[in-house]
């Protein structure tokens, strides 16, 4: 029995399979998340219009992310966060915008979906 069809096959195929298999072009995917916080004047937040301390609106959010393979979110408005922290987040069970954000990110994205995060 010859052998060196049988090699000349075999790296053939591994070759073959290297050269056509798919990757993903974008293996590190991230999302720039805009209106997570906005407000309808300089010290009124616009529920209507704001991702943060609304659970339905986090919640659709993350699962998008997880569905679409986003691995990163870039979310907006985070100073406006910072800047009011120890406030409280109108229609938020009584949690401050610090306290809000910090269950967002720790809570749901980072446990549950293992996503990370940044801020501008």
């Amino acid at each position: 029995m010859n052998i060196k069809p049988m090699i000349v096959l075999l790296c053939f195929i591994m070759l073959s399979s290297k050269l056509f298999s798919q990757t993903d072009p974008f293996p590190y995917r991230a999302m720039y998340v805009d209106k997570f916080l906005r407000y309808t004047s300089s010290t009124t937040v616009s529920e209507s219009r704001t991702l943060l301390g609304r659970d339905s609106e986090e919640d659709s959010l993350l699962q998008f992310a997880h569905d679409n393979d986003f691995k990163t979110l870039i979310l907006y408005d985070i100073g406006v966060v910072l800047d009011h922290a120890s406030l409280t987040l109108p229609g938020s069970g009584g949690r401050t915008y610090e306290q809000a954000l910090c269950d967002f990110i720790q809570s749901k994205a980072g446990i549950l979906y293992c996503t990370g995060w940044s801020s501008y």
